[in-house]
């Protein structure tokens, strides 16, 4: 007989089975950290996504935004707040759970991490008991390994060139570990801008955001560095929930273009209502005939 789980079975997204094995192995707890991560970049990450769509909504479906500027304006004022403030949690190294926390626990248990690795996936072929991670090398980690990126494009360019494929490392967790480190070092700047927005607007009332246009200006802060912020975040939790549990999660929810088609639809239906205003105004019926 196969069983059948609801959602509120599932234990930080796992089945109870799997779940046990985790616990069994000590990373339980590890992983509802990474869980909760996970949750909450991906909800900043779908705020992301619908500013930008509403972002360029102006250009695309003018006329519906002229129709419903009450409703635009408004849920993109609270698509900022939301999206900033879900941001400046996952870098927020005052609380409990924050990702360079996550990175340095994870760390803590980089044994456990490889032994729990080799149980995953120690069956595939050409395992590496020794680095028993595969890694797929992030654009920011790249330099780290300069020459097993300069030998995977020679190999693309022997094939045409064109496609740069990621590039897979063999590395033990403490390696892995150490390299997420390097790549949140090197957003010290963007989390500085970041902490100082949620202190200076979004958490609270200082002076500075009375005059928001100057405050970007002196602190500036883009969708794409917001983008890349998030995408970090998304890559460790992606990954190391994967390592240890074998599932692998998604970094958008299915329907993320939803807002897209809403639009879409919402423009099919402009174009109908100008339509019937034209045959009014020319004195024929307001339904024609096709």
């Amino acid at each position: 007989m196969v069983e059948v789980y609801s959602k509120s079975d599932l234990i930080h997204g796992l089945l109870p089975d799997l779940a046990a094995e985790v616990e069994q192995a000590g990373l339980l707890d590890l992983v509802a950290h990474c869980d909760f991560l996970y949750q909450q970049a991906l909800n900043a990450n779908v705020e992301l996504v619908i500013l930008r769509v509403l972002q360029d909504a102006p250009k695309r479906f003018g006329r519906d935004v002229l129709c419903a500027p009450w409703f635009f304006s408004y849920t993109r004022m609270a698509l900022v707040d939301s999206c900033f403030m879900n941001c400046a949690r996952l870098f927020d190294d005052g609380s409990d759970i924050w990702v360079g926390g996550f990175i340095k626990n994870c760390g803590k248990m980089a044994g456990e991490i490889d032994g729990r690795v080799r149980d995953v996936y120690g069956d595939r072929p050409s395992f590496d008991s020794e680095k028993p991670i595969r890694h797929p090398l992030a654009a920011q980690e790249e330099m780290f390994y300069q020459n097993e990126v300069d030998a995977q494009r020679d190999i693309e360019l022997l094939f045409g060139g064109g496609r740069h494929e990621p590039v897979y490392v063999g590395m033990d967790a403490g390696t892995l570990i150490e390299l997420w480190q390097k790549r949140l070092s090197g957003l010290s700047k963007l989390r500085d801008s970041l902490r100082t927005h949620r202190n200076k607007v979004f958490a609270h009332s200082d002076s500075d955001a009375l005059d928001y246009d100057r405050f970007v200006e002196q602190y500036p802060l883009t969708y794409a560095e917001m983008q890349r912020l998030i995408d970090f975040v998304s890559d460790v939790t992606i990954e190391m929930y994967a390592l240890i549990t074998g599932v692998e999660r998604q970094r958008s929810p299915r329907g993320i273009d939803d807002v897209l088609g809403l639009l879409n639809y919402v423009d099919a239906g402009m174009e109908a209502v100008e339509r019937r205003f034209a045959n009014f105004q020319a004195g024929r019926p307001a339904i024609a005939d096709s």
